[in-house]
């Protein structure tokens, strides 16, 4: 065992006790922040495909390729799901802070669903869009700064996308990203009312 002082001891103890502040206690991600970023994943397309199935009758599928997560209703779906940040420091969550990682032009999907969720579940966030109107809209989100590159960097050659924690909410007020709610009929007038009742 390693001979440390009680100082140390202490100290080490404090960061441990301050990064293991969980908001999720008595709720189903209880012990999320725990995950690997891939088990992170796995356990949003659990919610996703579940509540798609629940709300809205949609025929939930394995996917046929490593290029999307599922195949909703016929779409080749890749599923992003993000859980409120924390602070640290202040032991509280930072309410409707989502990250969307790794949307990648080069993988073989249709549409892209997103839920990012708070404790309580007010102000959530439950969107999608399609491929094709993320690509035609690459240059916007980048000029408006709610898009950068993710993993060579801005002037790196891959096609791997973040919208980091304080730009999801501008991305859902684009024109062409809808509520999940309107997920069988774009064409409808969309109520941009922020989604409640995941549990």
């Amino acid at each position: 065992m390693l001979s440390i002082s009680e100082n140390v001891s202490q100290q080490i103890k404090k960061i441990v006790e301050r990064c293991s502040f969980d908001p999720w206690i008595g709720t189903p991600l209880e012990g999320y922040y725990k995950l690997s970023p891939s088990n992170m994943g796995e356990v949003g397309e659990i919610l996703i495909s579940d509540y798609m199935t629940k709300n809205f009758n949609s025929i939930v599928q394995d996917r046929t390729d490593p290029g999307h997560d599922r195949i909703v209703d016929g779409y080749k779906v890749e599923m992003k799901f993000s859980a409120a940040g924390r602070d640290l420091n202040k032991q509280k969550i930072k309410k409707s802070e989502f990250v969307i990682n790794h949307i990648a032009v080069s993988k073989d999907w249709d549409r892209l669903i997103f839920f990012g969720i708070n404790p309580n579940d007010e102000g959530s966030l439950r969107l999608f869009f399609s491929k094709k109107d993320f690509i035609e809209n690459i240059e916007y989100l980048f000029d408006s700064k709610i898009l950068r590159k993710q993993q060579s960097g801005k002037n790196g050659g891959n096609d791997d996308y973040m919208i980091p924690n304080t730009q999801a909410k501008k991305l859902f007020d684009l024109d062409w990203v809808y509520p999940i709610e309107n997920w069988h009929d774009t064409n409808a007038s969309c109520n941009k009312n922020l989604s409640e009742g995941l549990w």
